[in-house]
This record gives structure tokens, sequence and C-alpha cells, in this order.
């Protein structure tokens, strides 16, 4: 489940959580959009910026790159909540947490089992071979998830909400990108649609 504001143009809330397992990314919005996305939530997937904006996270004194986003104490709380909550959790770790921040996966899983069960952390290596696969671009959370769901799953995948950060805003909740988005746009479409001809994925 993409975050592009296409999901806001048809009403798949009956579609999306009809499906065996729902996975959102990042800073995902339920609350007044469930007709058009439903509230389902198997997996949550995010990068470590998303997870740095954690009041919860933050309380822990987990150490990862933050941003510079503003988002409400409110937020904050429903970030926490998601993270102790979600059934499995993704955790998709950016290039700098590695390269710039010296980060490990060894260093990220000793600070979260404490914390809770049930997750997942993707290597460096992870995040390169699909970095690879589109042409050395910088991978979205929702072109990872892609391109790993469909590797576990034997049957195609449905994606929805991949707009490849084409237009404003960012996310179908703004009305403004927050941040610089730095993803290519082109490859990124260009590598979904190459994971769509070969039949791995399909576009809801």
């Amino acid at each position: 489940m993409g975050n592009g504001p296409s999901v806001l143009k048809r009403e798949l809330a009956d579609k999306v959580d009809s499906h065996d397992i729902v996975i959102r990314c990042n800073q995902y919005r339920v609350a007044g959009y469930e007709k058009y996305i439903g509230t389902k939530v198997d997996i949550w997937a995010m990068e470590t910026k998303c997870f740095a904006m954690s009041g919860f996270v933050k309380q822990e004194g987990l150490v990862m790159p933050g941003s510079h986003y503003y988002i409400s104490k409110e937020f904050e709380k429903e970030l926490a909540h998601r993270f102790k909550e979600a059934p499995e959790v993704w955790l998709i770790p950016s290039i700098s947490y590695f390269k710039i921040c010296h980060g490990s996966v060894e260093k990220l899983t000793k600070q979260i089992k404490p914390l809770r069960d049930n997750f997942h952390i993707f290597s460096l290596q992870d995040i390169i071979e699909v970095s690879h696969a589109m042409w050395n671009a910088f991978p979205s959370t929702g072109a990872v998830c892609a391109t790993w769901a469909a590797r576990l799953f034997e049957t195609p995948v449905d994606i929805i909400g991949f707009d490849h950060f084409k237009g404003m805003p960012g996310g179908y909740w703004e009305t403004e990108w927050l941040d610089p988005n730095p993803h290519d746009s082109l490859r990124e479409e260009a590598y979904i649609a190459q994971l769509v001809k070969q039949k791995k994925i399909k576009i809801l």
C-alpha cells in the first residue's frame, strides 16, 4: 500500500482489506481515509527517518538518523503506538545509517529486541541490491517492500498508491512537500513497470 495521492481517486477499502496480508509504509494515515484505503495492517514498513520521529523511540534512546519533518505530538504518539502494536515491523535503514552513522543491523537488533518481537531489519546489501536493480537509484520504502513481497509470495503482489513522487503533495494526507524528494521518479516507475511485466506484482 503506497502513500501516493492517487489512492483517493477510488474507494477500495473492501478490496484492500480482503487481502491476506496488507503492508503499509512510513507515515500512512487511516483516520478519515478509511473508505479509500481500508484499515487492515499486517506489516508496517518504515525507513529509519520515519522510525526516528517516534516519541517512544526517542524515549527509549534508539540512535539513528533523525529528520527535519515536523510532526505533531499527537502523531508522535500514533507512531509509538504502531511500533508497539503492529503485528510485524519491517525496518528499512537508509544507506546513510550504514555509511555515515556507521550503523549496523546488529546494533539495531540489539536496540529493538527488548522493545518488541516480530520485526525484520533489511541489511545494507538488501538495499544496494534493489538500488542496482533500479539502475543505481535510491529505492523508496515502497520499492523495497514491493521487491521483497514479490520474493516472499508465490502469487503476484497487488500494489496501490505508487505514484513515484510525481506532482504534489508527497502523501495523500499532505498539502505540500515537507521534505525534498530523494528518489528518482522515472527510474522507480520504470523498475515497478518491469516487475509488472515480469508478473511479480500487479497494480490494483
